[in-house]
This record gives structure tokens, C-alpha cells and sequence, in this order.
């Protein structure tokens, strides 16, 4: 017997994209190909939110299964390779604005990910402050009272740089 489980989030829309990936993957197994089922689930899915939505759900892909992104944002963070971290922070706040936009303010999809979509813009005010060493321990950890987080954990390699961290 063969079974398949999906662990949805409480937020369905959200939710549509990992269970519809599932269920492609259900259906054929040997053709399955995550990238081009993913892309085309935002597509059916999220067609008036793209490109943003695809920048914002990258942004939020990374797992304990896949590590997406976090390995390279690892070594850049290393190499200080700030450059490339801040173009990627700024193609992100250019998508959140985007979707944070008056006339997409009742989407169902953006009602749901409003908390997360705001935080991306602290973690993007924090990483930049970081970056620049203008933040304060105490500024950091009033920030991440927060409970919404990113999937990449470029935050979390730059905050264990810091002096105050030793």
C-alpha cells in the first residue's frame, strides 16, 4: 500500500502550492519534476501575482528537506559577499511593495501572507542595518519579538557575525 500525506499550513491559500505539488506527484511519480510543477502551479494558481509572488515565494522556499538557497547565502555571508545578498534583498522589497499594493490589498492570497510580507520588509531593514553594522542588540531583539520569519536564513548568518553575539 502506497500512501501520501501533505501537513498543509493554516493558511490555505498559502497551502495551495505545496498540496497541489503533492498531489502532481501523486498522480505521476516517475514525471514528476518539482521546479516545472512549481512554476506552473503559480501560474494556474497566481497568474495576477507574478512575477512578485514568485520572488516572495522563493524567498520562503527553504525547508528542513531543502535547504533552497540557505548553503549559498551561508558562503556569501562568509565571504561577505554583501553585494549579491543586498541585490537579492532589494529585488525582494521591489516584489513586496508590488504586492503590498492598494489594488491587491483584498487577494485572498496577500490577506494571508500580509504578516509575513511585512516582516519581509523589517528582515530587509535589519540585514541592510546589519550589513552596515548600525544595529543594536537591543534593536535586534525588539525586532524579532515577531513571529513571522523568511526561509532563507541570511538574518540568522549575519546576527552570528555580530560582536554582540560572542
Amino acid at each position: 500500500v502506497e500512501g501520501y500525506i501533505t501537513n498543509p499550513m493554516n493558511q490555505w491559500v498559502s497551502s495551495r502550492v505545496g498540496i497541489a505539488s503533492c498531489a502532481y506527484y501523486a498522480w505521476n511519480p516517475e514525471g514528476y519534476n518539482p521546479e516545472v510543477t512549481y512554476n506552473e502551479i503559480l501560474e494556474n494558481e497566481f497568474k495576477n501575482l507574478l512575477p512578485n509572488i514568485l520572488v516572495f515565494f522563493d524567498a520562503n522556499r527553504a525547508t528542513v528537506v531543502d535547504h533552497y538557497r540557505n548553503n549559498e547565502f551561508k558562503y556569501m555571508v562568509e565571504k561577505e559577499d554583501y553585494e549579491t545578498i543586498l541585490d537579492f534583498y532589494n529585488e525582494l522589497e521591489n516584489a513586496v511593495n508590488n504586492l503590498l499594493d492598494a489594488d491587491l490589498r483584498n487577494n485572498p492570497l496577500i490577506i494571508e501572507i500580509t504578516p509575513w510580507l511585512k516582516w519581509s520588509l523589517t528582515e530587509i531593514s535589519l540585514v541592510r542595518k546589519l550589513i552596515k553594522g548600525e544595529v543594536s542588540k537591543e534593536e535586534l531583539v525588539e525586532q524579532l519579538e515577531d513571529k513571522h520569519r523568511l526561509g532563507v536564513e541570511v538574518l540568522d548568518y549575519l546576527i552570528k557575525k555580530q560582536p554582540f553575539m560572542c
